[in-house]
């Protein structure tokens, strides 16, 4: 379903054990494959399971309460871990298909880019700005309307991808080849449109957060963890963080005073003229001592007129 071909690894990972040529005739079993599973396919088979539980009539009470978001649950009776759970939920099928479609296309060129955990960390962001993008809008307009589903998250990601790569076709809706950076648009379009018509069940306000967030994330280089190929220093954490930081500490220049230089009276002026005139009648031999050392000092003050 994608037009493009992943982007090429500058700094390759370290090589698994069970991928080892002596390791190759033996099951590395469920945990070994667990482990080397993409982040972006594990958050798909999260999202599943947490659809399947939605569907568990028996649970939909304690799901209700704390796989959606809304400003009453989060800042009156102190849930705020629905902020990122809301994140896993969807509330028909097409809701999560779609939702872990985007995932799955964008999010294994993301996680080569920043890597697993700095992956996760972007989603997980942008399901918590979408979630309190949400909630603030809708206190805004006086409603408190709950709110579930990964379309924040999702947004996040499509935003980032559609930042590094603009020109790389997509088919959308599975046969309209489109450039990311168009269906991108196309999304942030739709959302607003929705966000300033009738409602519809959508919570736009909330993608547009997520869509903002994953701007930021690019723009200001949100990583927590050192990217692939560093090593897990201070240093390699928080690079664009430390780099906005240090420009705002970087001490402001000292302004240094200017000295005025003397200026050349008028005494000084006759003096000079008088032995430039001895200097042409009888040569420079002519001068003392003293005259000499007035002529350098006055030609110097001369210069800095």
């Amino acid at each position: 379903t994608v037009a493009w071909s992943p982007p090429v690894r500058q700094n390759r990972p370290r090589m698994a054990l069970w991928n080892r040529d002596y390791m190759q005739d033996r099951d590395p079993g469920l945990a070994g494959r667990w482990a080397v599973m993409a982040i972006s396919h594990k958050l798909i088979i999260a999202n599943v399971i947490v659809f399947v539980l939605w569907q568990l009539p028996q649970l939909s009470s304690f799901m209700a309460d704390h796989f959606m978001v809304s400003w009453s649950g989060v800042f009156e009776h102190g849930r705020v871990w629905t902020l990122f759970t809301s994140g896993f939920s969807h509330q028909g099928m097409w809701h999560l298909v779609w939702n872990m479609v985007y995932l799955h296309w964008f999010g294994n060129d993301l996680e080569q880019i920043y890597g697993r955990r700095n992956f996760l960390l972007l989603y997980l962001y942008g399901a918590l700005v979408c979630s309190l993008t949400h909630v603030t809008w809708s206190h805004g307009w006086s409603v408190d309307v709950p709110a579930l589903g990964a379309s924040g998250a999702v947004m996040a990601i499509v935003v980032v991808a559609a930042m590094f790569f603009p020109h790389r076709t997509i088919l959308f809706m599975l046969f309209v080849p489109v450039p990311l950076w168009l269906l991108a648009t196309f999304k942030l379009v739709g959302d607003l449109v929705g966000l300033v018509g009738p409602g519809d069940g959508v919570a736009h306000a909330g993608h547009l957060g997520g869509a903002l967030g994953g701007v930021a994330f690019k723009l200001f280089d949100l990583r927590l963890f050192a990217p692939p190929g560093r090593e897990e220093t201070d240093d390699a954490r928080w690079p664009g963080v430390r780099a906005w930081l240090g420009r705002l500490r970087r001490p402001a220049p000292v302004a240094v005073p200017v000295v005025e230089a003397p200026r050349v009276d008028g005494d000084t002026a006759l003096q000079v003229d008088e032995l430039l005139r001895k200097i042409s009648r009888e040569g420079m031999g002519s001068l003392t001592a003293d005259e000499l050392t007035f002529l350098k000092v006055a030609s110097e003050r001369y210069k800095r007129r």
